[in-house]
């Protein structure tokens, strides 16, 4: 049994979409299947438990553990088949920077559960309208917090422990989706995070999946999406903004991720994005 609220987030943060946050009693091998997800989602174990992997690790969360799937991360998760876990989850975009250890698979602190299980609470006595208030309230809490443990995970001298490749690759995916937009290449993206640039390339295809190139030439399609069904931009103008060197070079990249023409893909899917 699931319980799901939906909020309107265009409204409020710019640079951060909260988009659903809920609870689930979950029945024995449950699972949202294998797939990449192109949001963070958190989940809090409250009983229970179940297996969560990614593509190069494989946990057993339990009770009191946050599990954490990141953006464009193939991730796959299941409750247990004798002692099936309840959780409750926030689903949420940011171009924001976010909290050093977010970048990590798992996390435990009592905190975390105290604050799930009061965003829960207060959910369900709050009016209809008033949840959206209370979900940026409550997920910019839990940053503050995971800021907190951050601050405590420092070494005896006052300095950070040297980042992995996986959170230095996801850093520079955040500068990607970031900066996409403005005329920055493969290789800003890897001085970003200081790697020697045939290491990024591989440690980057090995994290996310995709080649870095790909991943940035597929944020500023998404983004190109959007202007078509939101704006009255001209392909011309959309392709100028996101650096193509012509509408028609924009046009066959457009069409071979979506399968339609820009023109094509506007009068299908503007209607109904109204």
């Amino acid at each position: 049994m699931a319980r799901r609220f939906t909020i309107d987030y265009e409204k409020y943060f710019p640079l951060m979409q909260a988009t659903n946050f809920g609870h689930e009693i979950c029945e024995p091998l449950h699972t949202a299947g294998a797939r990449v997800h192109n949001e963070w989602l958190v989940h809090y174990v409250v009983s229970g438990s179940g297996i969560f992997q990614t593509k190069t690790d494989t946990y057993h969360p339990k009770a009191g553990d946050m599990f954490i799937i990141h953006p464009d991360q193939w991730a796959y998760y299941a409750a247990d088949k004798d002692d099936p876990w309840t959780y409750m989850w926030i689903n949420f975009y940011s171009d924001m920077e976010m909290p050093r250890c977010l970048q990590q698979d798992i996390l435990t602190d009592p905190r975390i559960g105290r604050l799930f299980h009061s965003l829960y609470k207060e959910a369900q006595t709050c009016r209809p309208e008033d949840r959206s208030y209370l979900l940026y309230g409550k997920l910019f809490q839990l940053f503050g917090l995971l800021n907190d443990m951050d601050a405590q995970t420092t070494t005896d001298d006052g300095t950070y422990p040297k980042p992995t490749n996986h959170q230095l690759i996801h850093q520079a995916a955040w500068f990607i989706r970031n900066n996409c937009l403005k005329s920055i290449t493969v290789e800003d993206a890897a001085n970003h995070i200081h790697m020697e640039y045939s290491h990024f390339l591989t440690q980057f295809r090995q994290i996310i999946g995709i080649t870095p190139g790909k991943y940035l030439a597929n944020i500023r399609l998404a983004h190109a999406a959007y202007y078509l069904l939101h704006t009255e931009r001209s392909t011309k103008r959309i392709a100028d903004e996101l650096g193509y060197s012509d509408p028609g070079t924009f046009s066959r990249a457009f069409k071979k991720q979506y399968g339609l023409s820009p023109q094509e893909y506007a009068q299908i899917y503007r209607l109904h994005a109204q």
